[in-house]
């Protein structure tokens, strides 16, 4: 059963020989599976090569069928308008500093006008999170050692303006623990998809990009 489908022009089937899936070229949802205590029983000795492939017609008690790999490219579908403005919108805003980082500016789409307002649902996450830390001081010192160490590297700067605004957007974060890890217990996690009052949130507002990791299937198909 392939998982893409293939080329079946270049898969020469000699006169006599009817297989049990005439569709071979084609993936499906695999129906059942025969146990191996009765599959190696039903094949007979009989194999005709494929010419130019490495897979085989294999004759069985009931009927025909191919064998072994077929190495198939996969075909890769056009970018998408949005994939494209995301490349394009990277390649003008990526900047390399001098500090050796980049500044990468977030790609946003049309959604970012229907974003609404976030603080007050953010503030009432975070009043929570300081009663939680407030019980278990090594998880609030090892919090508060987390988001010093976000401010000294410039990942985020405080606000020295002493107001707040209803526009923008609050990004809460809260503690993920794991008592089983060696090097960090504790780290701290930015939730991106919290909504805000019209029920759109940031990972709503991103463009998706194209995909630029090459294809896991080529190399099996």
């Amino acid at each position: 059963m392939p998982s893409v489908l293939i080329d079946r022009k270049p898969i020469p089937i000699p006169k006599g020989v009817f297989l049990a899936d005439p569709a071979i070229h084609q993936p499906f949802e695999v129906d059942s599976i025969l146990g191996a205590n009765y599959f190696y029983q039903f094949l007979c000795p009989v194999q005709i090569p494929i010419a130019n492939h490495e897979a085989m017609l294999q004759e069985t008690e009931l009927v025909w069928v191919v064998a072994g790999c077929f190495h198939q490219t996969r075909v890769r579908q056009g970018k998408s308008s949005e994939e494209e403005a995301c490349k394009l919108r990277y390649s003008k805003n990526t900047t390399y500093e001098s500090s050796s980082r980049y500044t990468v500016q977030l790609p946003l789409n049309e959604h970012k006008k229907k974003m609404s307002e976030s603080r007050r649902t953010v503030f009432n996450q975070f009043l929570s999170l300081k009663s939680k830390l407030a019980k278990y001081s090594d998880l609030k010192t090892q919090y508060s050692d987390w988001i010093q160490g976000y401010i000294k590297a410039g990942y985020m700067s405080l606000n020295t303006e002493n107001k707040s605004s209803q526009t923008g957007f609050y990004l809460p974060h809260h503690a993920v623990r794991k008592e089983n890890c060696v090097t960090t217990k504790t780290r701290v996690v930015f939730e991106g998809s919290a909504n805000s009052s019209t029920d759109i949130y940031l990972n709503d507002t991103l463009m998706v990009g194209p995909t630029i990791e090459a294809d896991l299937f080529t190399p099996f198909t």
